[in-house]
């Protein structure tokens, strides 16, 4: 055999060996590397990154509701901090109502949540995230399909908090604040008429469904107040109830409650800024006082249900039309649906009006449009507005972010 014909496995060069002291380093590298990557995913999921469900203003920073990132079955609530754009804390809950909302009186939140069986009750935190206590849960959970309370979710009077359940016959509990102690439970008739209730006084007025006016004080004592088929408005601390026979005006802590406007009458709404305003249902705009009411306007063409406890600002939206209060008049805005708009934030200097993802200042009627906008909140300084993104501020009154970094989240629109 000639040097060139030797076998080619015998020209092939020898493949390098590892000693097993560098398998075993690069074996732990891998390790390292995995349980890097795993402690990265953690704290990268660790703070919830679902939709947002409610929000309020909590001192300088927000209270949030909002789903989980990889959990979708729970629900946390969170501290929010603004300048840094992080949860201070956060804290999961078993699941909350189809529709949450959050109360903050002073230091404590409050919210409905569900517990680990369904059940649904109160919870307590304190600002620093800690629970504090759960109450309130109804002796039977309402069925379904029964009407459940229009507005006020959680109604706060002197350190007591009101807690309505849509149960039949309807229960009101009352905890107080502090620390979550059943003050007194009262069961009112169902029916399926409008549910709504405020605060009135000492405690609340409200109607369950049977188109009954009541009150209820901070002790749980019960009162008739009579029908609320007229419609009815607290405003300034006094309620108005409209009926057949004219307008009724109840002072707080008064007996008896006083006709101040004789003929038939059907309360709609209440607000206005210059002055207290009152709308009846056939458009009349009453401006209210410490003696009779004077009429101030008509509004043309109204012709609205009696409805109870709805109260704004200077602007309300009313089947489908922009009402102001001050003038009186219906205000034209074109290419905006009022259908299902609201008013977000009312005050003087930034009323501000929402529509699906438009935003309209009312008083210069400048416009926006936010890009996902799932829910707007008016705070002490700005207006709040969030998708299924962090929540972000923007100017009431020019609706431009406060930040830099959020412009590109908001789109001026023409007028």
């Amino acid at each position: 055999m000639t040097k060139d014909s030797r076998p080619m496995a015998q020209a092939r060069p020898k493949s390098p060996r590892f000693s097993g002291r560098a398998v075993g380093c690069g074996f732990a590298l891998l390790l390292v590397l995995a349980a890097g990557g795993a402690i990265l995913t953690w704290h990268l999921r660790k703070d919830p990154h679902g939709p947002i469900l409610a929000v309020a203003p909590l001192g300088q920073d927000l209270a949030v509701l909002r789903r989980g990132y990889a959990e979708r079955g729970y629900v946390h609530l969170l501290r929010w901090a603004p300048d840094t754009r992080r949860p201070l804390w956060s804290e999961p809950l078993f699941g909350v109502e189809p529709a949450p909302a959050l109360t903050v009186s002073d230091d404590t939140i409050l919210l409905r949540a569900r517990e680990a069986r369904g059940h649904g009750e109160v919870h307590a935190f304190d600002g620093e995230g800690g629970f504090r206590w759960r109450g309130g849960r109804a002796r039977q959970e309402a069925p379904d399909g029964n009407p459940a309370f229009s507005a006020h979710p959680l109604a706060l009077v002197g350190g007591v908090v009101f807690v309505p359940h849509a149960s039949d016959p309807v229960e009101v509990v009352l905890l107080t604040v502090a620390d979550g102690a059943e003050a007194a439970r009262v069961e009112l008739p169902a029916g399926e008429a409008e549910r709504a209730l405020i605060p009135f006084g000492d405690g609340i007025v409200l109607t369950s469904g049977d188109e009954v006016l009541r009150a209820i004080d901070r002790r749980g004592a019960l009162r008739d107040l009579g029908s609320a088929a007229g419609g009815w408005c607290v405003l300034a601390g006094q309620l108005y109830v409209g009926t057949t026979h004219g307008l009724l005006r109840l002072r707080a802590g008064a007996a008896e409650a006083e006709r101040v406007l004789p003929g038939e009458a059907a309360v709609v709404a209440c607000g206005g800024n210059d002055a207290d305003r009152l709308l009846l249902a056939d458009g009349r705009v009453l401006e209210l006082g410490p003696d009779a009411p004077q009429e101030r306007g008509v509004v043309e063409g109204l012709r609205a249900r009696p409805t109870g406890q709805r109260v704004g600002g200077r602007f309300l939206v009313i089947q489908g039309a922009l009402l102001d209060l001050d003038t009186p008049a219906v205000v034209p805005l074109e290419g905006v649906d009022l259908r299902s708009a609201e008013v977000v934030a009312d005050s003087p200097e930034g009323p501000v009006l929402r529509s699906g993802e438009t935003l309209v200042q009312l008083a210069t009627h400048r416009r926006a449009k936010v890009p996902g906008l799932r829910g707007a909140r008016a705070g002490a300084q700005a207006l709040w507005v969030w998708t299924d993104d962090d929540p972000f501020a923007l100017d009431a009154a020019t609706l431009a972010p406060r930040r830099t970094e959020d412009r590109t989240k908001v789109q001026p629109l023409e007028n």
